[in-house]
C-alpha cells in the first residue's frame, strides 16, 4: 500500500483522517451550515461520523487510487480535525477528476479553505497520482455563493448549470458545474 501523501503549507496540514478524528468530524458535519448545500443530511449520532471515517479509510487503496479525503488541521494543532477535502470520480482514461471540500464554520474567513484547495490542486497537478490530471472539476449548489466564491478566486471557470442534477434531501438539485485545466493551473490563473 502506497504510504498516504501528507501535504504541508505555510498553515496547515493535509493529512490521513483517523478513528482519533471521530468527535471533531461528527462536530463537523452535525453542523446544519456545513451540511446545508450537501447530498446528505446532517449527523445525529456519533456513529455515523465513526462509519464515515472508515469509508474514507478503505477509499485509500493500495492501487490505483480512485479518490480519497484528508483531515484538515491547522499546523499548529495537526491532531485537530478542521475540515477534509479530497477528490473523486477518477476517470484516468480522460485525466480528470472531480474534488470536493468542507471546513467547520468556526474557521471561516480565514482562507483556510483556499490554503488547503489550493495545495489539494497542487498534488492532483504535478503528483500524476492516481493519473495524468489535465482537468478538475466541482459542483456547488446554486446558493452555495462562499464555494462560488473560492472557486473562482482559485481559477475555476463556471461552465454551467446541470439541471436537476442530483437528487437529494426529498427534492431534485440544479448545480453549477466549474472546471480549472492544467494550463490554466501552470499559467497562474488569479489564486
Amino acid at each position: 500500500m502506497h504510504p498516504f501523501p501528507e501535504i504541508s503549507t505555510p498553515r496547515l496540514l493535509l493529512r490521513d483522517i483517523q478513528p482519533a478524528d471521530t468527535a471533531a468530524v461528527f462536530a463537523l458535519f452535525a453542523n446544519d451550515s456545513v451540511t446545508e448545500f450537501y447530498d446528505v443530511a446532517s449527523f445525529s449520532d456519533m456513529a455515523e461520523a465513526a462509519q464515515w471515517i472508515a469509508s474514507c479509510r478503505s477509499a485509500y487503496p493500495a492501487e490505483g487510487m480512485g479518490g480519497f479525503r484528508w483531515a484538515i488541521a491547522l499546523a499548529a494543532a495537526p491532531d485537530t480535525l478542521i475540515g477534509s477535502c479530497g477528490f473523486y470520480a477518477v476517470h484516468p482514461q480522460f485525466c480528470s477528476l472531480a474534488i470536493g471540500y468542507d471546513l467547520h464554520p468556526a474557521y471561516w474567513g480565514n482562507g483556510y479553505a483556499a490554503e488547503a484547495v489550493r495545495a489539494m490542486l497542487n498534488f492532483c497537478f504535478t503528483r500524476h497520482f492516481p493519473c495524468p490530471v489535465n482537468r478538475v472539476t466541482a459542483t456547488t449548489d446554486l446558493g452555495s455563493h462562499k464555494s462560488i466564491t473560492l472557486l473562482r478566486k482559485l481559477g475555476f471557470v463556471e461552465e454551467g448549470v446541470l439541471r436537476q442534477y442530483g437528487y437529494w434531501k426529498g427534492k431534485f438539485h440544479d448545480v453549477r458545474l466549474f472546471s480549472l485545466l492544467q494550463l490554466e493551473w501552470r499559467a497562474g490563473v488569479p489564486r
